[in-house]
Order: C-alpha cells, then sequence, then structure tokens
C-alpha cells in the first residue's frame, strides 16, 4: 500500500492539486510494527497525513501516537459488540473513545457520516476493505 501511496496516488493527488488528505487506514491489528512498516516506508510523510484505527487497531495508538507525533489520529470503528444496547456496552465505548482521546485520537467516527469519507475497495459485511 505504501508504495501505491507514494509512487501513484499521492503524486496524482499533487498534480491534480486535490485538497484532500490521504490516510492510512482503517487499521485493526494491535502490533504496531504494522503502522511502522507503513510509516517508515520512503516519501510516505509526504503525502499521508494521518492513521485510522478500528476498535483492536487502537491498543497500538500508545506506542504509534509517541513515536510518530506529526501524523493525525482518528478512531474510525467502535467495537459493534453483540447488540447489547445495555450499560455494559456504554461503558466499553466510553473507555475506548477515553483510551483514544488519551493517546492522541483527534477524530472518533461514531455513525455512518465518518465512514461516508472512505473509499470502500471491496469486500461485504465484517470483512469490507478500506482504502482511504
Amino acid at each position: 500500500m505504501a508504495i501505491f501511496v507514494t509512487q501513484y496516488l499521492g503524486p496524482q493527488f499533487k498534480k491534480d492539486s486535490l485538497d484532500t488528505e490521504i490516510w492510512m487506514g482503517t487499521v485493526n491489528y494491535p502490533n504496531p510494527d504494522y503502522i511502522r512498516t507503513f510509516l517508515n516506508q520512503k516519501n510516505v510523510s509526504d503525502y499521508v497525513r494521518g492513521v485510522g484505527v478500528q476498535w483492536t487497531g487502537m491498543k497500538a495508538l500508545p506506542v504509534i501516537h509517541k513515536e510518530y507525533p506529526s501524523y493525525g489520529y482518528m478512531q474510525t470503528e467502535n467495537m459493534c459488540g453483540n447488540s447489547e444496547n445495555d450499560w455494559s456496552a456504554l461503558e466499553r465505548t466510553w473507555n475506548a473513545v477515553v483510551h483514544c482521546f488519551n493517546n492522541g485520537v483527534g477524530l472518533i467516527c461514531i455513525g455512518i457520516w465518518c465512514s461516508m469519507k472512505l473509499v470502500r475497495v471491496g469486500g461485504t459485511g465484517h470483512k469490507m476493505q478500506w482504502l482511504l
């Protein structure tokens, strides 16, 4: 993905003078090395402005935010649960939001309005794949 962003997408956005940011994500993997591998690629910082993480990916935030403070961070999805719609589900969501804010996240996506800004490139249901 870093090769695509740095050699094709980023340069094309620049050429077309697009007022659009490119973000890595949405990451649903807790190991910080997954994000590091992308961010450490040559010229990524020329084009990528931030990292979006899902509920499992936010476990990498404490490390990644400290190592890469110049990037923006967004929580792109919280835990869906099993439709409990009860106090325990509210507490889990609240704790996740607090964790994200405490670890550099500047935008929490709750509801479809934020997800619609991402570009879906394939998959359905829980296996949807997002490009930006």
